[in-house]
């Protein structure tokens, strides 16, 4: 009987229920004070949910409304959540330290230019993981001494320098492999 009158309430198609169930009516409410919404639960009368019922009526529209409403409600949820996290779907984030990063749940990259006055060769880049930083220096200078975020797995970590059309290194990129799959909100603890 309840997967029935869930059919005549607009769940298509109806879910599977076992053991007792309690039927309720619920209305959506604004808080006067606030704009938040709130569930209250409401009275039902038998002869309201039997074959004809007023409620049984109006309660698919009212349910296709509400289930609208809802999907509606967690895009927007889910679309800005995506746009406050840094560095995901390869857009680079700039960081004031001179280096940008992208990430994956898998994944951190941080790709460092070289400035001006510094020549990125294989021998005399030195690059240091460790599980909660990263530590970066050429011809013994420190150009990164980086707190991570979260922790990352040294022995999945690697370096590559990237260079122009002349052969000259350009850029320093870093690729670590998380020890969690997550997107993190920033890179800096």
């Amino acid at each position: 009987r309840a997967a029935r009158l869930a059919e005549k309430a607009g769940f298509s198609p109806p879910p599977t229920f076992y053991g007792n169930i309690y039927v309720a009516r619920l209305s959506m409410m604004q808080s006067l004070s606030s704009s938040k919404t709130f569930i209250q639960p409401r009275s039902i009368t038998v002869q309201e949910i039997q074959q004809g019922g007023e409620w049984l009526l109006h309660a698919a529209q009212e349910n296709l409304e509400y289930q609208q409403q809802f999907q509606s409600s967690q895009q927007q949820q889910q679309q800005q959540q995506q746009h406050r996290i840094d560095g995901q779907d390869g857009i680079a984030k700039k960081e004031s330290e001179g280096f940008s990063w992208t990430q994956t749940e898998q994944e951190l990259e941080v790709v460092i230019t070289a400035p001006s006055d510094v020549a990125f060769q294989k021998r005399n880049v030195v690059v240091r993981y460790r599980p909660q930083s990263l530590h970066v220096s050429v011809q013994k200078q420190v150009i990164l001494d980086l707190p991570l975020f979260e922790r990352v797995d040294p022995d999945g970590c690697t370096w590559t320098l990237d260079s122009n059309d002349h052969g000259k290194s350009t850029s320093l990129t870093i690729t670590m492999e998380k020890v969690e799959e997550a997107l993190w909100p920033r890179i800096k603890n």
